[in-house]
This record gives structure tokens, sequence and C-alpha cells, in this order.
């Protein structure tokens, strides 16, 4: 008898980057032959389901397979970077996109606010909010990379144009087509400058980068 059957989409990236090993995933195990304290993962339509036996009853936990949007390969892998930090100055700045709280305006420590693509790789979504009142004027958040013999992104790949601020405390989201326009190629270097219409103060931004895992 199997019971207890759980849906669980936290390993979904594992299974979508291959992290479980593909020799455990057999579609033709047969469940009944299972011996005390076996693990086994089996494929079933679109998901991986792990069947566990302990004593007389075998345990069944699914585990969504990875899916985004229609990409009929499921070769796109999110990556959700959110950084917080609190920006003292006016004018453009860079994002520290590496998990440090250093948002800098100049181009000489890609430490802080640059990441290696691992994959080629796309923006599929920018968000950002500050404590104070952003509607006075326009943001726009540009995309640059850098290649082999550079250190620092300057190479422009995108540019969101001018985004009208908003109300203090207030999530500002650029809702155009980001995947179509944001080709970020594997090995290079990325960063993200965001040029508020006002001295941002706290600020926490969302950034999503979609990597091609076949790539």
């Amino acid at each position: 008898m199997i019971i207890n059957t759980n849906k669980n989409t936290a390993i979904s990236r594992s299974i979508a980057l291959g992290k479980i090993p593909p020799k455990s995933l057999d579609s033709t195990f047969d469940k009944d032959q299972m011996v005390e304290g076996q693990s086994v993962y089996i494929k079933e339509s679109n998901a991986i389901a792990e069947y566990i036996k302990f004593g007389n009853t075998i345990y069944k936990t699914i585990y969504e397979t990875f899916r985004t949007h229609t990409d009929s390969n499921n070769k796109w892998f999110p990556q959700l970077f959110n950084c917080g930090f609190n920006d003292g100055t006016t004018g453009a700045f860079y994002i520290p996109l590496n998990g440090s709280l250093a948002e800098l305006s100049s181009t000489t420590s890609s430490e802080y606010n640059c990441i290696l693509a691992p994959w080629n790789g796309r923006l599929s979504h920018f968000s950002w909010r500050s404590e104070n009142d952003m509607s006075s004027g326009n943001w726009v958040m540009k995309l640059f990379t850098c290649t082999t013999n550079t250190e620092f992104p300057g190479t422009e790949v995108f540019s969101t144009g001018n985004v009208a601020g908003l109300a203090d405390d207030t999530t500002m989201e650029y809702k155009g087509n980001l995947r179509e326009n944001t080709y970020i190629k594997k090995g290079d270097l990325l960063a993200i400058q965001l040029n508020p219409p006002a001295d941002t103060d706290d600020t926490v931004v969302s950034v999503v980068v979609e990597w091609d895992v076949n790539s």
C-alpha cells in the first residue's frame, strides 16, 4: 500500500540540473520488489516520484520537473538575486548582485557588483523599491557585460529607457520584454546599473536571470 503522497517543488531545480544521478531515475522499476529502507526515483509523466519503503508501507513523494514558459526542452533555469543596500548618493549606481551591501558608482570593484555567467542567459524580471519617494521623475535600469581581458562590464546590452517613479515603499517593476533583449554570454561578467530620480537610501532590488543550462 502506498500512503502519504506528497508534492514537493523544493528540489525541482536540482532535478533540472541533473544533480540527482541519472542512474537513480528508473521508469521500469517494480515497486512491489522494494526492500526495507530502499529509496528509488521513478519517472512518472512530467514529474519525478520518490518511493521509500519502511516496514510494509511504501511512501511516495512527487517532485515536479522544471518548466519555464513555452520552452519545449525545459532548458531555462531561473536564479533570483535579491539585493538590499542603502544608497546615500544621487545619480546612477551599480547594484550589488553578488551578495555584498555595497552599491557603487565606480567601475573599479567587480567583486562587489558583478556576477559571472555560468551559462548563456537572459534577464526575465527586474523590480525594486525604496524608502524614499521616487515619483518626482523617471528611473532607468541598464544591463552591462564584458568578455575576457576586461575587469568591469562596460558594454551596454540593454536599457529600459525612462520608467516613471512611484511613491515611497512602493514596488516599481519593468514590464517590458526583457527575455528577448538581454542576451548574456557564458563566461561573461554582468552588472546592472540603476539610475533613480532621487537618493534611494534603504533599497531592495529583485533581479531574475534565466540560465540556459544546455549551453
